[in-house]
């Protein structure tokens, strides 16, 4: 639903929510057949042939679902999320040419997104405070490890000055902009959970792309709520490419070509051995790359 907020910190601040969209759930599937000129064909054969597309990784049909979503959260999360791009190198004959660098068909659109400037205006007092505090996972250097691990004193002095640091902050920083230095100045000091409002518009295979890297456990929890709200939108308003993305792409793994020739000789072996029939099926996929 359109205009919609989804939040997601239990603040009543944070929040995202859909936009606009162009094309639906079997947009991919017509973008496609302008090959053969068919157009859509009822949703069986389309879906299979989406399926068939997100399998093989022909991603140009996904980009011409595009979806605008508006983000309210803190500078901290945004910096997280603006690390995600999407872009095809240039081939080595066009790097050995010294091709000057024009996006056109060597590129994959990035996000355009726009944002609310606080060289404009005075950013609202509204600020990002955790409702818990996580220690630093010792096995994983982005994750965050138990809550009950960190000693409660160690939490609610971070919590406390946290608080009182953005108080000081908000103080400076209004007191400059009453004095009239000039706000993109007056905003230096300002402090990361500051909540910034922020709209992102790009293709459906660049959202997908984003949820790849955004939802999995080690990401930042704070960052990870906006990949989960983000899937929650795209699951309402394009359930078949979802349905198809969360059991054939999300949670796949690619293997090198000597990781494949290993797998390849295990498998030979296995096969020799006295197995379930389905599972020598699954198996042979695997060997031979092909259905079976």
């Amino acid at each position: 639903m359109k205009n919609k907020k989804h939040y997601l910190y239990n603040d009543s601040i944070g929040y995202i929510c859909l936009i606009d969209t162009m094309g639906d759930q079997f947009t991919p599937a017509e973008d496609a057949r302008m090959s053969t000129n068919k157009g859509r064909l009822g949703p069986e054969q389309d879906i299979k042939l989406q399926t068939r597309l997100l399998k093989d990784r022909h991603t140009s049909p996904f980009e011409g679902v595009v979806i605008k979503i508006e983000m309210c959260i803190p500078i901290f999360v945004r910096a997280e999320l603006d690390r995600h791009r999407t872009i095809t190198k240039l081939g080595e004959k066009e790097l050995l040419d010294e091709v000057p660098y024009i996006p056109d068909e060597h590129t994959r659109k990035w996000f355009s997104r726009n944002e609310m400037s606080s060289r404009y205006i005075a950013m609202p007092e509204q600020y990002y405070f955790p409702k818990f505090v996580r220690q630093q996972s010792k096995t994983d250097k982005q994750g965050g490890g138990p809550i009950q691990d960190l000693e409660f004193a160690i939490a609610n002095t971070f919590l406390a000055e946290g608080r009182r640091i953005t108080a000081e902050a908000r103080k400076l920083y209004d007191l400059a902009i009453e004095q009239g230095i000039e706000k993109g100045q007056a905003r230096i000091f300002n402090t990361q959970n500051q909540y910034t409002k922020i709209r992102y518009t790009g293709g459906l295979k660049n959202w997908l792309d984003l949820l790849t890297l955004r939802l999995p456990d080690n990401v930042l929890w704070e960052c990870r709520r906006v990949g989960e709200e983000i899937r929650s939108i795209l699951t309402e308003n394009f359930p078949t490419i979802m349905e198809t993305w969360e059991t054939e792409i999300y949670g796949s793994v690619t293997l090198s070509r000597l990781e494949r020739i290993q797998l390849q000789n295990l498998i030979e072996l296995t096969l020799e051995s006295d197995i379930e029939e389905p599972l020598r099926l699954v198996l042979r996929k695997l060997l031979y790359n092909k259905k079976v």
